[in-house]
């Protein structure tokens, strides 16, 4: 029973909702993230995925979303000034986003 995501009914008073892409862009992250820990293998590394964690690159995501990676980093940066999100990166080049 890990498959779904509650949202509070206040999400309509977020600055996120008033932007309808990007609240796309944001429930699609939501529905990226790992639900649970487990162990992941990327680029010969294997390492654990934590919950609320995934791994997504600009280039991904500008891919998936159909933007530009400027735009991308724009509003990655946003929710990372919000405290929405964290950026990391393991092993020099695992871009982990935990929300």
């Amino acid at each position: 029973m890990g498959n779904w995501i509650k949202l509070n009914r206040d999400i309509t008073n977020h600055w996120i909702f008033q932007n309808a892409e990007y609240f796309k862009w944001w429930f699609d992250l939501l529905s990226m993230v790992a639900w649970r820990d487990h162990k992941v293998m990327h680029d010969a590394h294997l390492f654990t995925l934590k919950r609320g964690q995934v791994v997504a690159s600009i280039s991904f995501l500008s891919e998936r979303w159909k933007r530009s990676n400027p735009t991308i980093i724009r509003f990655l940066k946003m929710l990372e000034n919000e405290k929405m999100i964290t950026r990391s990166v393991l092993y020099r080049q695992t871009p982990i986003l935990t929300i």
